[in-house]
């Protein structure tokens, strides 16, 4: 099944837009392919029991539990919200150091 017909059925089953783009993180991590809807959804959403339970070493700013970057999805909307905050320097150095699949090409 395409990516574009998963986000389909997220969309009839009621999936709220960050759940969608959460699911297609984890559908370019190769983690999605195998879920349906329902899966896709429980599985992208970060509840408060779950990000109590994450490590501190899982945030972009450790000693404030911000920003987590467990996975893409979370990574890239880690970037997203702290542009242009006291926080972007930071975030993108967390952000790159974990996922540099994410850090933008240099021009040459």
């Amino acid at each position: 099944m395409f990516i574009s017909q998963k986000v389909a059925q997220m969309k009839a089953c009621g999936a709220s837009f960050s759940e969608i783009v959460a699911f297609r993180g984890l559908y370019e991590q190769g983690l999605a392919q195998r879920m349906n809807a329902h899966q896709a959804i429980e599985f992208a959403e970060l509840t408060t029991a779950k990000r109590n339970a994450m490590q501190d070493s899982t945030f972009a700013i450790p000693e404030e539990r911000k920003f987590p970057i467990g996975d893409l999805s979370h990574a890239r909307n880690a970037l997203a919200r702290s542009s242009g905050t006291k926080y972007e320097a930071r975030v993108k150095a967390a952000v790159y150091k974990k996922w540099p699949s994410l850090k933008p090409e240099e021009k040459k």
